[in-house]
């Protein structure tokens, strides 16, 4: 699950973590209903100025496999 925030650029990391939390549920939904091992939550935080943070190299592994 890819999940797309535009925020403003201090507020970044917060939203990132608030995102995560917020679709915990839906991540452990998809899990039992698919029969899944791992399901992940990947937040994409896009700055008000355009700025993408250095976090996302994390996340970007999980994309690569």
């Amino acid at each position: 699950m890819i999940n797309v925030a535009i925020c403003g650029d201090i507020r970044a990391l917060e939203k990132e973590i608030g995102e995560i939390v917020k679709y915990g549920p839906v991540k452990d939904e998809i899990s039992l209903l698919w029969y899944m091992q791992k399901v992940f939550i990947i937040p994409v935080v896009v700055g008000v100025l355009g700025v993408v943070y250095t976090r996302y190299q994390k996340y970007w592994n999980y994309v690569e496999g």
